[in-house]
């Protein structure tokens, strides 16, 4: 009986060892889980992951921000310092483009039949039955295989780690780094304070923009001498009978920027200004500044920097980032002709430029529909490429359609001088001294007639 009972305890004293030692290995388990470390390197009872034969793509360790050039140290695993790569089994590599230099230097993409992994390495055969190795592999599915081809290249925006590199993410060879690179050629990139554009807030990267200012009536003149415009000094006057205070308010609509791409979105930095006072003396002090980067024209900076100097509220206009279509353009109705008319006074002897016809707000070309049979009946020209670089014989008024004897021969030149029939002398007279002259009218033909008054030698 005392054997037995001894038994009984021995078995107890082993299943709780056995229960206490579970109890304790499950908190470990479960510790090591909570703080991160992946529940395969924890289990005794896992294998090592049979290798699957895979082509290698480079990767970034760490986000690359928009215009730097790539470096090595950007695609570096700092934990073994090798290069960082996606695997791309065998198994989905065929059916792939797969890119390589041909003869003459260019990339030649056709699709792999067959991939297979052998002694000497990865094997691949294309499309036409070419075998290349994995040395030779430039692009598999329009990625590059090689960190040579990356490294020392400028990417077009933001670039996430954990994915490999396309051409797409990148500007053309040899671009230098920062906004230099990133302004197209024939622009200027422009710094702007946020708080000077409305609506600059909502904009990405990348977008393409319009912006209109709004010029006050009394600060027009002004505007148009800064920007060059050739518009006359009449149409520019402002009604002497308005109060000054609602010549203050009104406004007119400018484009002052076409087709801007938004190089750097709003971004906020810390400017240092110097305060002083009679109490405390000088002092720095940290001013938070929003500022915004866009790629602008070169003919639209002055427009741009004048408005805002004149303190015109700019608008920001995006432009529409899907697919062209041809719904979107508008459709002439049928019998009808579109007649482009000048949007301001052309001056005569002076060429004739596209925009003359664009309205000084949306940049599109004026026109009016009117009747074919009317349009060719009135001798009124209905094409814009046959007005443009011509010259009027005569000052051409706005809003009127321009009938072909208004112009000038083909290939005639600006200036008086051109517009001086052969056998002729020009020479200018005093009005002052001509009776009549107020009457005079482009093109006429007249004698000119001397008299004097008895007495006078």
């Amino acid at each position: 009986m005392q054997k037995h009972k001894s038994s009984f305890v021995f078995v107890k004293i082993l299943l709780t060892l056995v229960l206490g030692t579970f109890v304790i290995g499950s908190g470990i388990v479960a510790t090591l889980w909570a703080a991160g470390m992946p529940i395969e390197k924890i289990a005794f009872w896992n294998t090592e992951p049979e290798r699957v034969a895979a082509i290698t793509l480079p990767m970034n360790w760490k986000p690359i921000e928009a215009y730097a050039k790539v470096k090595r140290d950007d695609l570096q695993d700092p934990r073994t310092g090798q290069i960082n790569r996606i695997e791309v089994p065998l198994t989905s590599v065929v059916g792939m483009s797969a890119s390589i230099v041909g003869p003459e230097g260019e990339l030649v993409s056709q699709p792999v039949k067959l991939a297979e992994e052998t002694e000497d390495g990865i094997l691949l055969q294309l499309q036409d039955e070419t075998i290349i190795t994995q040395e030779q592999l430039v692009k598999l599915g329009g990625a590059f295989t090689q960190s040579s081809d990356i490294i020392g290249r400028v990417v077009k925006k933001d670039k996430s780690p954990g994915f490999a590199f396309a051409e797409t993410n990148f500007f053309e060879r040899g671009t230098p780094s920062g906004l230099a690179g990133a302004t197209p050629t024939g622009m200027r990139a422009m710094t702007l304070k946020a708080d000077q554009l409305a609506g600059v807030h909502r904009i990405s990267m990348g977008e393409q923009i319009d912006l209109v200012a709004n010029i006050p009536l009394q600060k027009l003149n002004r505007f148009e001498r800064s920007t060059g415009s050739r518009l006359p000094a009449a149409e520019l006057v402002v009604d002497a009978g308005r109060s000054d205070r609602a010549q203050d308010s009104e406004t007119t609509a400018r484009l002052v920027a076409r087709q801007a791409i938004v190089l750097t979105p709003v971004v906020k930095r810390v400017s240092t200004e110097t305060s002083a006072s009679l109490s405390q003396g000088k002092k720095l002090l940290s001013v938070p500044v929003e500022e915004v980067v866009l790629a602008v024209a070169a003919e639209d900076v002055a427009a741009v920097t004048a408005a805002l100097e004149l303190g015109a509220t700019v608008n920001v206009l995006v432009r529409s980032g899907r697919p062209t279509s041809d719904e979107s353009t508008p459709t002439v109705p049928g019998g009808m002709v579109a007649v482009p008319i000048p949007g301001q006074t052309l001056l005569a002897y002076q060429t004739i430029r596209t925009s003359s016809f664009e309205d000084p707000a949306t940049a599109y070309i004026r026109t009016i529909n009117v009747p074919t049979e009317t349009a060719e009946n009135s001798n009124w020209v209905t094409d814009l490429s046959q007005l443009v670089g011509r010259i009027p014989r005569h000052d051409l008024s706005a809003t009127v359609p321009i009938r072909k004897e208004d112009l000038m021969p083909p290939g005639t030149a600006p200036g008086l001088s051109a517009a001086t029939p052969p056998g002729r002398v020009l020479f200018f007279l005093d009005p002052e001294g001509l009776i009549g002259a107020n009457a005079f009218e482009f093109g006429q033909h007249l004698d000119l007639v001397a008299s004097r008054t008895t007495g006078q030698s």
